[in-house]
């Protein structure tokens, strides 16, 4: 019978079979955490990692200043027990040129702005998204004459993208004549709060947002105040 069955398939008397695919399984996240992991730093992660990898962060402190130069996400464990600390020295997270990044459930503090001093908690000239984050305790490193350094929070470089969804940005500031206590969004560049609160940030102008001409700010269902000495410039 099994004979007969292969003989009506090759003259076409039974109808075509029917290949069933099934799709290739998913990568397993990379993991980080302070000890038994594989990775106990997020930036070894980072470099190991494939493009468009998922890297999850257990709950911790991490004192870090990470570089990303590859589209992939960082998830923490919340915001309440996943930190991300720049230990005063430099930039918490930059993202470069033409990469997307998503980083969420975590908090990033104390970071020290050193891409021309600005950028104090992120950096970013991608496209990235923070998600159920907070951004806190972080300033600038003046530079140039007279000492400028902007972003104490964020810096969004010209022709990025920021969009920020249920984030706080609180408690940073832009050092000497720095602009952008909270979020600094350069020219061209594009930023979004969705649910999100920027208060008690300080900067020379914009306490809490700084946004350069022909850069767009969209503000949805969120709240920009308490900032000094102004709260939007």
């Amino acid at each position: 019978m099994r004979r007969l069955i292969v003989v009506l398939c090759l003259l076409g008397v039974v109808g075509p079979l029917t290949f069933i695919s099934t799709p290739p399984a998913l990568a397993a996240p990379i993991k980080v955490c302070p000890s038994g992991c594989t990775y106990q730093h997020i930036q070894d992660a980072v470099n190991a990692a494939p493009t468009g990898a998922m890297i999850q962060i257990a709950a911790g402190t991490y004192t870090e200043n990470l570089t990303i130069g590859k589209s992939l996400s960082l998830q923490g464990e919340r915001q309440t027990s996943t930190f991300i600390t720049g230990g005063g020295v430099g930039t918490v997270v930059t993202v470069s040129t033409g990469f997307t990044v998503e980083i969420s459930d975590v908090t990033i503090q104390n970071g020290h702005g050193s891409t021309n001093g600005d950028g104090g908690g992120v950096f970013n000239s991608g496209t990235m998204t923070l998600r159920d984050c907070t951004v806190s305790s972080n300033t600038t490193s003046p530079s140039g004459s007279p000492a400028s350094g902007s972003g104490g929070g964020i810096y969004n470089a010209g022709l990025a993208t920021l969009t920020l969804s249920n984030c706080t940005v609180s408690g940073n500031s832009a050092s000497g004549a720095g602009n952008g206590g909270g979020i600094y969004s350069r020219t061209s560049s594009h930023t979004t709060l969705d649910n999100s609160k920027v208060t008690t940030n300080t900067a020379t102008s914009g306490g809490g947002v700084y946004v350069e001409p022909t850069s767009n700010l969209t503000v949805n269902s969120s709240t920009v105040s308490g900032n000094t000495p102004n709260d939007v410039s």
